[in-house]
Protein backbone atom coordinates (compact mmCIF):
# COMPACT_ATOMS: atom_id res chain seq x y z
CA UNK A 1 0.00 0.00 0.00
CA UNK A 2 2.69 2.26 0.53
CA UNK A 3 4.02 1.33 -2.48
CA UNK A 4 0.79 2.33 -4.68
CA UNK A 5 0.48 5.65 -2.30
CA UNK A 6 4.10 6.71 -3.54
CA UNK A 7 3.31 6.15 -7.19
CA UNK A 8 -0.17 7.67 -7.27
CA UNK A 9 1.44 11.00 -5.68
CA UNK A 10 3.62 11.01 -8.26
CA UNK A 11 1.14 10.61 -11.43
CA UNK A 12 -0.81 13.01 -9.85
CA UNK A 13 2.07 15.74 -9.63
CA UNK A 14 3.38 14.37 -13.24
CA UNK A 15 -0.31 14.95 -14.84
CA UNK A 16 -0.86 18.35 -13.56
CA UNK A 17 2.44 19.87 -14.33
CA UNK A 18 1.26 18.59 -18.12
CA UNK A 19 -1.98 19.99 -17.66
CA UNK A 20 -0.99 23.81 -18.89
CA UNK A 21 0.43 22.00 -21.61
CA UNK A 22 -2.31 20.23 -23.07
CA UNK A 23 -5.48 19.09 -21.56
CA UNK A 24 -5.22 15.07 -23.70
CA UNK A 25 -1.69 14.46 -22.24
CA UNK A 26 -3.29 14.71 -18.97
CA UNK A 27 -5.68 12.77 -20.09
CA UNK A 28 -3.20 10.29 -21.74
CA UNK A 29 -1.01 10.56 -18.76
CA UNK A 30 -3.24 9.90 -16.27
CA UNK A 31 -4.73 6.47 -17.65
CA UNK A 32 -0.74 5.40 -18.42
CA UNK A 33 -0.02 5.49 -14.82
CA UNK A 34 -2.93 4.05 -13.43
CA UNK A 35 -2.29 1.35 -15.75
CA UNK A 36 1.21 0.95 -13.88
CA UNK A 37 -0.41 1.66 -11.02
CA UNK A 38 -2.50 -1.08 -11.04
CA UNK A 39 0.47 -3.22 -11.76
CA UNK A 40 2.65 -2.39 -9.07
CA UNK A 41 0.34 -3.07 -6.57
CA UNK A 42 -0.67 -6.71 -7.93
CA UNK A 43 3.12 -7.56 -8.33
CA UNK A 44 3.51 -6.54 -4.85
CA UNK A 45 0.80 -8.37 -3.72
CA UNK A 46 1.24 -11.51 -5.22
CA UNK A 47 5.05 -11.21 -4.30
CA UNK A 48 4.21 -10.80 -0.45
CA UNK A 49 1.96 -13.46 -0.95
CA UNK A 50 4.49 -15.90 -2.44
CA UNK A 51 6.82 -14.47 0.25
CA UNK A 52 4.61 -15.96 3.13
CA UNK A 53 3.92 -19.37 1.88
CA UNK A 54 8.01 -19.61 1.26
CA UNK A 55 8.51 -18.86 4.93
CA UNK A 56 5.37 -21.35 5.37
CA UNK A 57 7.23 -23.87 3.42
CA UNK A 58 10.32 -23.28 5.27
CA UNK A 59 9.67 -23.66 8.67
CA UNK A 60 7.12 -26.80 7.62
CA UNK A 61 10.58 -28.42 5.84
CA UNK A 62 12.75 -27.52 9.08
CA UNK A 63 9.66 -29.09 11.53
CA UNK A 64 10.12 -32.34 9.39
CA UNK A 65 13.66 -32.14 9.79
CA UNK A 66 13.20 -32.89 13.61
CA UNK A 67 12.76 -36.46 13.07
CA UNK A 68 15.23 -37.46 9.63
CA UNK A 69 17.22 -39.49 12.38
CA UNK A 70 20.23 -37.46 11.80
CA UNK A 71 21.25 -35.81 15.04
CA UNK A 72 23.18 -33.13 13.37
CA UNK A 73 20.84 -32.09 11.24
CA UNK A 74 17.91 -32.62 13.21
CA UNK A 75 19.44 -30.00 16.23
CA UNK A 76 20.48 -27.87 13.49
CA UNK A 77 16.51 -27.66 12.55
CA UNK A 78 15.85 -27.14 15.74
CA UNK A 79 18.50 -24.05 16.33
CA UNK A 80 17.42 -22.47 13.66
CA UNK A 81 13.50 -22.48 14.57
CA UNK A 82 14.55 -21.67 18.46
CA UNK A 83 17.15 -18.51 17.73
CA UNK A 84 14.24 -16.97 14.65
CA UNK A 85 11.03 -16.95 16.32
CA UNK A 86 8.76 -15.00 14.18
CA UNK A 87 4.81 -13.65 13.88
CA UNK A 88 4.27 -16.81 10.39
CA UNK A 89 6.70 -19.22 12.28
CA UNK A 90 4.16 -19.65 15.18
CA UNK A 91 0.76 -20.44 13.58
CA UNK A 92 2.67 -23.18 11.64
CA UNK A 93 4.39 -24.39 15.25
CA UNK A 94 1.21 -24.65 16.57
CA UNK A 95 -0.50 -26.52 14.07
CA UNK A 96 2.43 -29.47 13.62
CA UNK A 97 2.17 -29.96 17.41
CA UNK A 98 -0.99 -32.18 17.85
CA UNK A 99 -0.19 -34.30 14.44
CA UNK A 100 3.16 -34.49 15.16
CA UNK A 101 5.19 -37.80 16.77
CA UNK A 102 6.46 -37.72 20.27
CA UNK A 103 10.07 -36.84 19.46
CA UNK A 104 8.75 -34.01 17.40
CA UNK A 105 6.04 -32.99 20.33
CA UNK A 106 8.97 -32.82 22.59
CA UNK A 107 11.38 -30.59 20.42
CA UNK A 108 8.74 -27.79 19.60
CA UNK A 109 7.67 -27.90 23.07
CA UNK A 110 11.26 -26.55 23.35
CA UNK A 111 10.88 -23.86 20.18
CA UNK A 112 7.76 -22.47 21.69
CA UNK A 113 9.90 -21.15 24.65
CA UNK A 114 11.34 -19.08 22.19
CA UNK A 115 7.72 -17.34 21.72
CA UNK A 116 6.18 -14.83 24.19
CA UNK A 117 3.13 -14.82 22.78
CA UNK A 118 -0.24 -15.81 24.68
CA UNK A 119 -1.24 -17.66 21.00
CA UNK A 120 0.92 -20.61 22.46
CA UNK A 121 -1.13 -21.32 25.80
CA UNK A 122 -4.03 -23.69 24.46
CA UNK A 123 -1.23 -25.75 22.97
CA UNK A 124 0.67 -25.56 25.76
CA UNK A 125 -2.06 -26.53 28.33
CA UNK A 126 -3.50 -29.40 25.66
CA UNK A 127 0.24 -31.28 25.48
CA UNK A 128 0.29 -31.57 29.42
CA UNK A 129 -3.49 -32.19 29.78
CA UNK A 130 -3.57 -35.52 26.94
CA UNK A 131 0.04 -36.46 27.69
CA UNK A 132 1.62 -35.96 24.49
CA UNK A 133 5.01 -35.65 25.70
CA UNK A 134 7.94 -35.42 28.83
CA UNK A 135 8.57 -31.93 28.61
CA UNK A 136 7.31 -29.68 31.47
CA UNK A 137 5.28 -26.63 30.40
CA UNK A 138 5.51 -24.62 33.38
CA UNK A 139 7.82 -22.17 33.21
CA UNK A 140 6.34 -21.39 30.07
CA UNK A 141 3.02 -20.86 31.35
CA UNK A 142 3.69 -18.89 34.54
CA UNK A 143 5.89 -16.16 32.37
CA UNK A 144 2.36 -15.44 30.40
CA UNK A 145 0.89 -14.86 33.35
CA UNK A 146 -3.12 -13.83 33.71
CA UNK A 147 -3.88 -15.17 30.56
CA UNK A 148 -2.52 -18.67 31.45
CA UNK A 149 -4.37 -18.33 34.18
CA UNK A 150 -7.65 -18.38 33.45
CA UNK A 151 -6.77 -20.85 30.31
CA UNK A 152 -5.68 -22.98 32.95
CA UNK A 153 -8.86 -22.91 35.50
CA UNK A 154 -10.91 -23.29 32.36
CA UNK A 155 -8.90 -26.28 31.22
CA UNK A 156 -9.67 -28.08 34.17
CA UNK A 157 -12.61 -31.26 34.00
CA UNK A 158 -15.81 -31.36 35.48
CA UNK A 159 -15.20 -34.52 37.54
CA UNK A 160 -11.79 -35.11 39.99
CA UNK A 161 -13.54 -38.57 42.22
CA UNK A 162 -11.21 -41.42 42.78
CA UNK A 163 -12.12 -43.03 39.25
CA UNK A 164 -10.53 -40.15 37.72
CA UNK A 165 -7.28 -40.46 38.62
CA UNK A 166 -6.00 -38.76 35.67
CA UNK A 167 -8.38 -35.86 36.32
CA UNK A 168 -7.29 -35.28 39.93
CA UNK A 169 -3.64 -35.64 38.68
CA UNK A 170 -4.14 -33.08 36.05
CA UNK A 171 -5.68 -30.81 38.55
CA UNK A 172 -2.80 -30.94 41.32
CA UNK A 173 -0.66 -29.93 38.63
CA UNK A 174 -3.20 -27.10 37.47
CA UNK A 175 -2.66 -26.22 41.39
CA UNK A 176 1.35 -26.13 41.10
CA UNK A 177 1.46 -23.88 37.99
CA UNK A 178 -1.09 -21.62 39.58
CA UNK A 179 1.70 -21.25 42.83
CA UNK A 180 3.88 -19.59 40.52
CA UNK A 181 2.21 -16.91 39.15
CA UNK A 182 1.79 -14.21 41.44
CA UNK A 183 -0.56 -12.29 42.55
CA UNK A 184 -3.38 -13.97 39.75
CA UNK A 185 -2.73 -17.93 40.69
CA UNK A 186 -2.93 -16.98 44.46
CA UNK A 187 -6.34 -15.28 43.91
CA UNK A 188 -7.41 -17.69 41.39
CA UNK A 189 -6.80 -20.27 43.54
CA UNK A 190 -8.92 -18.74 46.57
CA UNK A 191 -11.89 -18.00 44.56
CA UNK A 192 -11.60 -22.09 43.53
CA UNK A 193 -12.03 -22.76 47.73
CA UNK A 194 -15.22 -21.13 47.03
CA UNK A 195 -16.49 -22.89 43.83
CA UNK A 196 -18.67 -26.18 43.80
CA UNK A 197 -16.50 -27.22 40.75
CA UNK A 198 -14.64 -30.23 42.62
CA UNK A 199 -11.44 -30.16 39.95
CA UNK A 200 -10.84 -26.22 40.58
CA UNK A 201 -11.47 -27.27 44.28
CA UNK A 202 -8.72 -29.94 44.14
CA UNK A 203 -6.23 -27.65 42.04
CA UNK A 204 -6.85 -24.77 44.79
CA UNK A 205 -6.08 -26.67 47.74
CA UNK A 206 -3.03 -29.23 45.67
CA UNK A 207 -1.58 -25.30 44.81
CA UNK A 208 -2.56 -23.64 48.33
CA UNK A 209 -0.87 -26.25 50.83
CA UNK A 210 2.30 -26.36 50.04
CA UNK A 211 4.61 -27.25 53.36
CA UNK A 212 7.72 -24.80 53.95
CA UNK A 213 10.98 -26.22 53.20
CA UNK A 214 13.56 -25.80 55.14
CA UNK A 215 13.97 -25.47 58.93
CA UNK A 216 11.54 -24.87 61.86
CA UNK A 217 8.81 -22.34 61.19
CA UNK A 218 8.93 -18.90 64.16
CA UNK A 219 5.95 -18.11 65.23
CA UNK A 220 4.59 -15.78 63.26
CA UNK A 221 5.61 -18.09 60.15
CA UNK A 222 3.40 -20.70 61.93
CA UNK A 223 0.40 -18.45 62.18
CA UNK A 224 0.42 -17.93 58.25
CA UNK A 225 0.85 -21.43 57.57
CA UNK A 226 -1.67 -22.78 60.60
CA UNK A 227 -4.26 -19.73 58.58
CA UNK A 228 -3.93 -20.86 55.20
CA UNK A 229 -4.40 -24.41 55.96
CA UNK A 230 -7.08 -23.84 58.75
CA UNK A 231 -8.84 -22.02 56.15
CA UNK A 232 -8.26 -24.69 53.40
CA UNK A 233 -9.92 -27.42 55.49
CA UNK A 234 -13.09 -24.28 56.49
CA UNK A 235 -13.59 -24.53 52.77
CA UNK A 236 -14.21 -28.62 52.18
CA UNK A 237 -16.04 -28.86 55.89
CA UNK A 238 -19.33 -29.87 55.37
CA UNK A 239 -20.65 -27.65 58.86
CA UNK A 240 -22.68 -24.80 57.42
CA UNK A 241 -21.34 -22.51 60.30
CA UNK A 242 -17.33 -23.29 59.20
CA UNK A 243 -17.39 -23.46 55.72
CA UNK A 244 -19.30 -20.38 55.47
CA UNK A 245 -16.37 -18.73 57.64
CA UNK A 246 -13.95 -19.49 55.09
CA UNK A 247 -16.58 -18.63 52.40
CA UNK A 248 -17.34 -14.98 53.88
CA UNK A 249 -13.46 -14.29 54.42
CA UNK A 250 -12.67 -15.05 50.77
CA UNK A 251 -15.38 -13.20 49.46
CA UNK A 252 -14.21 -10.15 51.94
CA UNK A 253 -10.79 -10.45 50.58
CA UNK A 254 -12.02 -10.29 47.06
CA UNK A 255 -14.45 -6.99 47.81
CA UNK A 256 -11.52 -5.19 49.14
CA UNK A 257 -9.22 -6.00 45.78
CA UNK A 258 -7.40 -8.54 47.95
CA UNK A 259 -5.45 -5.69 49.24
CA UNK A 260 -4.95 -7.44 52.94
CA UNK A 261 -4.19 -11.03 52.37
CA UNK A 262 -3.20 -12.28 55.70
CA UNK A 263 -4.12 -15.71 56.43
CA UNK A 264 -3.26 -15.73 59.66
CA UNK A 265 -6.39 -13.43 60.24
CA UNK A 266 -8.69 -16.13 59.05
CA UNK A 267 -7.43 -17.74 62.46
CA UNK A 268 -8.95 -14.89 63.83
CA UNK A 269 -12.26 -15.02 62.06
CA UNK A 270 -12.51 -18.99 62.84
CA UNK A 271 -12.28 -18.04 66.51
CA UNK A 272 -14.61 -15.59 66.43
CA UNK A 273 -17.00 -18.30 64.70
CA UNK A 274 -16.30 -20.25 67.50
CA UNK A 275 -17.38 -17.96 70.13
CA UNK A 276 -20.28 -17.12 68.39
CA UNK A 277 -23.91 -18.40 68.94
CA UNK A 278 -22.80 -21.59 67.26
CA UNK A 279 -23.68 -25.68 68.62
CA UNK A 280 -21.71 -27.34 70.57
CA UNK A 281 -20.69 -30.06 67.61
CA UNK A 282 -19.60 -26.59 65.36
CA UNK A 283 -17.42 -25.94 68.44
CA UNK A 284 -15.60 -28.81 69.06
CA UNK A 285 -15.10 -29.38 65.18
CA UNK A 286 -13.71 -25.60 65.37
CA UNK A 287 -10.84 -26.96 68.21
CA UNK A 288 -10.26 -29.88 66.57
CA UNK A 289 -9.66 -28.17 63.07
CA UNK A 290 -6.94 -25.54 65.25
CA UNK A 291 -5.70 -28.13 66.60
CA UNK A 292 -4.28 -29.78 63.67
CA UNK A 293 -2.10 -26.98 63.03
CA UNK A 294 0.10 -25.80 66.08
CA UNK A 295 0.96 -22.27 65.66
CA UNK A 296 1.15 -19.34 68.49
CA UNK A 297 -2.46 -18.34 68.28
CA UNK A 298 -3.80 -21.66 68.58
CA UNK A 299 -1.75 -21.79 71.53
CA UNK A 300 -3.84 -19.44 72.97
CA UNK A 301 -6.69 -20.70 72.14
CA UNK A 302 -6.18 -24.27 73.62
CA UNK A 303 -4.92 -22.68 77.44
CA UNK A 304 -8.18 -20.64 77.40
CA UNK A 305 -10.29 -23.77 75.82
CA UNK A 306 -9.34 -26.43 78.51
CA UNK A 307 -12.18 -24.37 80.89
CA UNK A 308 -14.74 -25.05 78.16
CA UNK A 309 -17.77 -27.14 79.21
CA UNK A 310 -17.74 -29.30 76.65
CA UNK A 311 -15.99 -32.15 77.68
CA UNK A 312 -14.36 -33.38 74.46
CA UNK A 313 -12.97 -29.69 73.78
CA UNK A 314 -11.50 -29.84 77.41
CA UNK A 315 -9.97 -33.12 75.76
CA UNK A 316 -8.73 -31.66 72.60
CA UNK A 317 -6.72 -28.40 74.28
CA UNK A 318 -5.39 -31.02 76.91
CA UNK A 319 -3.80 -33.34 74.55
CA UNK A 320 -2.77 -30.10 72.24
CA UNK A 321 -0.76 -28.47 75.39
CA UNK A 322 0.83 -31.46 76.23
CA UNK A 323 2.02 -31.98 72.86
CA UNK A 324 3.27 -28.71 72.55
CA UNK A 325 5.66 -29.12 75.78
Amino acid sequence: MILGSAIQQAAQRFAWSCVRQDHLVYIASMSLLTVILTWALCTGGHSALLQENSSTAHVEALIQRLATGNIKDEEAAKLELMQHPTPESLPVLLKALPSSEVTIRDDIIDILASYKDIAKIPALIAYKANGWGERSVDSQLAELGAPAVDALIQSLPDDCSPSWGRNSAYASWVGSVLRDIEPEGTRAMLAGLVTQQPCVHEAARSGLIVPRPGGLMGPEDGDMDAGLFSLVDAAENDNPAIHGTAVNWIHSLQSQGWAKLEYSQFLEAIIATYRSNVNGQTRTEIARMLARFPCRRADRFMRAAVHSPIAEIRRIATRYLRQQR
